[in-house]
């Protein structure tokens, strides 16, 4: 007995050093979605929203559609469904990637007051571990490893019907990483690019979608709202399956009810003029799709109501690089802190 006491403790030992190991903060995948060949980083426009408006047409204020280019490309967008999108064509680096992600049109406003949309000169997808951004640099995850999202999840981060400024850590604004006014703001006249210096000064935001998930989604099939997840103060009655995580210091954790643990995406979106080049000015000439002039707004309550979606419709195992799945073990669940060197897998 004694000696398969001997035996056990450090098999025991050795079993606790396993469930430590945890990403390091660095660990994520960052894909590009860059539409190569064209002017811009979109796929496609149109009043749809296959999300929020599942199945009712040209109902909704413009989007501006990224990834997946067989979703604009339908008579009815709205009405795609999860197995039409799956393994479609796709803008993205990473060719498993044939998710769908969409935003409200940016508008920039020249002198005789006419809206013409924005170029989308860059998106980046950056997959994080589930407690991000609880805390942006100095943790190591513990708490649990990250999974894929399961097959046609349906998130919706940030408000379109804002009448404040926005949680910065879900949706924010920024004149770039490498300028001097890197944010995060709550607007784009707050972040007054025009007043930015750096090697990059770009006008951008970012999305953070959420990393906690209790298993369960709503119904896919039903017209109307299908989404998952919602930050939308007028979507009431569904039921929440998401939520940010919660803590702070070295142990964050998810709310009651929402263990299980799904990556946190970053959806980085970089604007240029209308007609081209990096935009340097104040904020007040650029709106959203979801905040028109028509509709009363001024330009900086218009980039409250900043919003994007999410429809988990890749490659979820196999193809080219191992799919979602394979992906998030590769270049998440790692110890090393930057594995992002090993496109197209985990981006550069």
């Amino acid at each position: 007995m004694r000696h398969l006491r001997h035996l056990l403790i450090p098999l025991l030992l050795a079993a606790s050093l396993v469930v430590a190991i945890t990403a390091p903060a660095g660990a994520h995948m960052k894909i590009h979605c860059n539409n190569t060949g064209t002017s811009t980083s979109a796929v496609g426009f149109g009043p749809y929203d296959p999300i929020r408006f599942h199945a009712l047409g040209a109902v909704s204020h413009d989007h501006t559609f990224f990834a997946n280019k067989r979703l604009p490309a339908l008579s009815d967008p709205s009405a795609a469904t999860y197995s039409g999108l799956v393994g479609a064509p796709t803008a993205c680096d990473n060719a498993d990637d044939t998710a769908s992600y969409w935003v409200p049109t940016a508008y920039q406003r020249t002198a005789d007051g006419v809206l013409h949309r924005m170029i989308v000169h860059a998106v980046i997808a950056y997959y994080r571990p589930w407690w991000y951004p609880t805390k942006r640099a100095d943790t190591d995850g513990t708490g649990g490893t990250t999974r894929a999202h399961e097959p046609d999840a349906r998130l919706v981060a940030g408000d379109a019907h804002a009448l404040a400024p926005q949680n910065v850590d879900i949706v924010n604004w920024t004149c770039n990483q490498s300028s001097s006014r890197p944010g995060p703001y709550t607007s784009a006249v707050q972040a007054a690019c025009n007043t930015a210096t750096g090697t990059v000064v770009r006008l951008g935001y970012h999305i953070d979608f959420p990393g906690c998930w209790d298993g369960l989604h709503n119904d896919h099939s039903a017209v109307g709202n299908t989404a998952d997840f919602s930050g939308d103060s007028l979507l009431t009655g569904s039921p929440q399956h998401y939520a940010m995580a919660t803590g702070t210091g070295k142990n964050p954790t998810c709310p009651a009810g929402f263990g299980r643990h799904v990556a946190t995406i970053r959806l980085d979106v970089q604007l240029e003029n209308w007609n081209g080049g990096d935009y340097h000015g104040s904020g007040t000439d650029v709106f959203l799709s979801s905040g028109l002039p028509v509709m009363g707004f001024t330009a900086e309550r218009s980039q409250w109501t900043l919003h994007g979606d999410f429809w988990s419709t890749w490659v979820q195992t196999g193809g080219a690089h191992g799919g979602y799945v394979g992906a998030v073990t590769t270049c998440i669940n790692t110890t090393t802190s930057h594995p992002h060197g090993s496109s197209p897998t985990c981006g550069t």
